[in-house]
């Protein structure tokens, strides 16, 4: 059925009380949540975190042909050590930079041996 550009559009069978309108919403406009660095521990499955780098190591040997680095990564709640082995560590450490901002998801969260030893967050 043709209509005229300036006719009102027929709606059918809409219930008493529900809107016809509709919104448009742009994509991808939903803020991502970041959890707090203090709040990481093995139990969380799904977590993302933002933070600084900071404190980047050199990329030294651990075994044969596999080298890891690490670094802190820092928000206004706490610092954690981030650690990278095989190529995940030759990949990374030409991309991280002491101060500029990186997120994390999904990585293994293991506790620490020595909790009283603590990564130095650089002051920013």
């Amino acid at each position: 059925m043709l209509r005229d550009s300036d006719s009102e559009p027929e709606i059918e069978n809409v219930q008493p009380g529900c809107s016809t309108q509709t919104e448009t919403v742009p994509m991808n406009t939903a803020q991502p949540t970041f959890e707090r660095i203090k709040n990481i521990n093995p139990q969380l499955n799904k977590w993302k975190i933002k933070g600084r780098a900071s404190r980047i190591s050199r990329l030294f040997p651990i075994k044969e042909n596999k080298r890891m680095f690490f670094f802190g990564l820092q928000d206004d709640s706490g610092t954690i050590k981030v650690k990278t082995f095989g190529e995940d560590a030759e990949k990374f450490y030409q991309v991280v930079q002491e101060g500029e901002l990186y997120t994390l998801q999904f990585a293994k969260v293991v506790p620490t041996a020595n909790p009283t030893r603590k990564v130095k967050a650089s002051n920013m």
